[in-house]
């Protein structure tokens, strides 16, 4: 009887986290992707090449209106996103054509910049998060550089749509400059095309909060277009939105903690390596807020760049978590159900004239050899 109650086993029951909640397991793993060193670097590029544009924009169309990043203090994350949408939010009216240009110019510089690294990033953090393994960068350089074309469109779908919209608007103001019965007219018609106010702002909406969401589903799933991104993204914005802005809070709560982090780490870091080059040279490396050269005002600057480039990747990692919460819970779709871009092996064609194969089974084989 004893025998019996030793062989006897009880089992085991488990909980799966990761999928009972994603979203603590997608946190917490979003920043260990975030931070790592490729991802931090990748970033780093990212905005030093929007920094870049922008400037580029300000000398080709004569403007004094240049673009600095804000600093990361309240809200980081939030910060990063008014970053990268900063064309929405820097055309200033009545600077002419010069100004629109420049808006225009740098605007198209970010989206291709943002297409790209924030391809890259998701691509990898998606695929980390859904298939538990890390992604190489060469299959990721090569799926993001082939879907390139319907990331840029997927990003500037909104707001092409926004522009065709206010065409009858710009119109109206041309009408508006005939003076008299011109403005009475331009008036009354823009009083009616009022109707596409609703239409503009749900579209705008869409580009503003959907473009992580849209990029992420591009470089995610199986064949996917700018399209298929696109309606996603206002699917997922439309059906969820509790689910969309707490994960926007949890993200944001988590970027606070990590970013001052990372930032502690790398100014940590610096001022080490001034303390012991300063102990070596026996001259003081900064004076007064100003740096000995500019090498060190490169080194120094450095920092703040890792710091924002952190950011830059962690909205990614984020956004990549979000996207595969929003998708379960929408599409009912698997976390691990990911584009892995696995060439099927081709079917070999039968010889024509060739005699069938002989039927291997052993139990047919006296069948054969009586008719016979």
């Amino acid at each position: 009887m004893s025998e019996l109650k030793d062989n006897v086993s009880v089992p085991s029951v488990a909980i799966d986290w990761y999928r009972t909640f994603p979203w603590w397991s997608f946190g917490s793993k979003s920043i260990t992707i975030a931070w790592r060193l490729t991802h931090l670097l990748a970033g780093s590029l990212a905005v030093f090449l929007i920094l870049v544009g922008w400037a580029l924009a300000a000398k080709l169309f004569g403007s004094s209106n240049s673009f600095e990043w804000p600093p990361m203090r309240n809200a980081p994350l939030i910060e990063i996103w008014l970053g990268m949408s900063h064309a929405i939010f820097s055309f200033e009216p009545g600077g002419g054509v010069r100004e629109l240009a420049r808006v225009l110019f740098g605007g198209l510089w970010t989206t291709v910049v943002v297409a790209f690294f924030g391809g890259l990033l998701a691509r990898r953090s998606v695929f980390e998060l859904g298939m538990q393994s890390a992604s190489d960068w060469t299959t990721t350089y090569r799926l993001v550089l082939k879907r390139m074309p319907s990331l840029l469109w997927t990003i500037a779908m909104p707001w092409c749509a926004v522009g065709l919209m206010l065409i009858p608007f710009f119109i109206l103001g041309l009408i508006g400059r005939l003076g008299g019965v011109g403005e009475w007219l331009a008036g009354i018609a823009f009083v009616i095309a009022l109707l596409l106010l609703i239409a503009i702002g749900w579209t705008a909406l869409l580009g503003a909060l959907g473009f992580p969401m849209a990029v992420t589903a591009v470089v995610t799933e199986k064949h996917a277009d700018a399209f298929d991104g696109f309606s996603r993204s206002a699917a997922y914005l439309y059906q969820k939105p509790f689910t969309y802005g707490l994960g926007v809070l949890i993200a944001s709560g988590i970027a606070v903690m990590a970013s001052r982090a990372v930032q502690f780490a790398m100014e940590l870091g610096r001022d080490a390596c001034l303390a012991a080059f300063e102990a070596g040279s026996g001259k003081t490396v900064v004076v007064d807020g100003k740096a000995m050269n500019v090498f060190f005002d490169i080194a120094i600057g450095f920092v703040q760049f890792l710091s924002i480039g952190f950011l830059f990747s962690f909205f990614w990692s984020a956004s990549a978590a979000l996207y595969l919460t929003l998708r379960n819970e929408v599409d009912h779709t698997d976390f691990d159900d990911i584009d892995l871009q696995e060439q099927q092996p081709a079917k070999a064609v039968p010889t024509i004239g060739q005699p069938p194969a002989a039927d291997s089974n052993p139990a047919l084989s006296g069948v054969h050899e009586q008719a016979e």
